[in-house]
């Protein structure tokens, strides 16, 4: 039973090609445009942009160009990359279907800081838009905040909701 919901969780994520460092963000929000829009589908990452504490987890390539493009901002702001944590990525997952399935922008009770967004339409827009909100770019470079769990789930609506959580 516990593999067949997380394999119902699975089926639920959009997935996008990954758009490595090298390519540009245009050509990234492109290949978020053509994936996301996959539904029940999921697509291995291309490229490991960060270290990964379950290698058993796997970090799908949305997931990949969020965190991908968050420490691209912590990099440009002179602070070191976040690992991916399995603990958080499961937990962000979680939040992050819940707010999809009930249409409910909230955050989550759960002891972290916490990023969310709706109705983006690729990880450059999510992350700009975090980047221009104080409280949200507050977390994303915050200097204590050494993990990160990310997810993004599209509502039955069509919607995108978009989540980072953050541990020291």
């Amino acid at each position: 039973m516990r593999l067949s919901l997380i394999a119902s969780i699975l089926l639920t994520f959009a997935s996008i090609v990954f758009a490595d460092n090298a390519q540009s963000e245009k050509s990234s929000d492109v290949a978020d445009q053509k994936h996301i829009s996959q539904k029940h589908t999921v697509q291995k990452p291309v490229v490991d942009v960060s270290p990964i504490e379950n290698p058993t987890l796997e970090v799908l390539t949305i997931e990949h160009n969020i965190i991908a493009k968050t420490n691209a901002e912590r990099k440009r702001n002179g602070l070191a990359a976040l690992t991916c944590d399995t603990s958080l990525l499961k937990s962000a997952r979680r939040h992050c279907n819940w707010m999809a399935r009930s249409r409910s922008m909230q955050h989550t009770s759960a002891v972290v800081a916490e990023n969310i967004a709706m109705g983006q339409s690729s990880s450059t827009e999510v992350v700009r838009d975090w980047m221009n909100s104080p409280g949200h770019r507050a977390n994303i470079l915050n200097r204590a905040h050494t993990r990160i769990g990310v997810a993004a789930y599209r509502a039955r609506n069509g919607q995108v909701y978009w989540c980072q959580q953050f541990l020291q």
